[in-house]
């Protein structure tokens, strides 16, 4: 078994990532790609797949929006049984994107991309008129 934070680990389940949005792998057919790898993973293959492919697409909003000179960002989502803490503290909230980018969810992985972490429903809405 291999170490999901070994930098070949890493490299791997993002590299892969790439493959499975260019050629429009299914959520499962990614999961087990990462699975036969044999990777030690602080989730379930298809809980990263999942996460991974949202996040792509989040990166790319970011990045549309910045183009379009959006600075302004609200948090959101529905609220669940199981959100977490960071979720409800941010939903239905606007923040700018300095303020996001030194947010914390305790997940070890960037809010701006991941919102609360592994597995979140929730994400980024750009506000293009926002007036603060």
């Amino acid at each position: 078994m291999v170490n999901y934070l070994e930098p070949t680990s890493f490299m791997y389940v993002t590299g892969h990532l790439i493959t499975a949005v260019l050629e429009k792998w299914s959520v499962e057919k990614y999961a087990a790609d990462i699975q036969k790898a044999g990777l030690i993973l602080p989730q379930t293959p298809e809980i990263i797949a999942i996460t991974l492919i949202k996040a792509f697409g989040q990166s790319l909003k970011f990045e549309k929006a910045l183009l379009g000179e959006v600075f302004y960002f609200e948090y959101v989502g529905i609220k669940r049984k199981d959100t977490r803490d960071f979720c409800l503290e941010h939903m239905g909230k606007t923040f700018h994107l300095e303020e996001i980018m030194k947010m914390n969810n305790g997940e070890l992985v960037p809010c701006i991309i991941f919102g609360g972490g592994w597995g979140c429903h929730h994400y980024w809405e750009p506000v293009p008129f926002y007036k603060s």
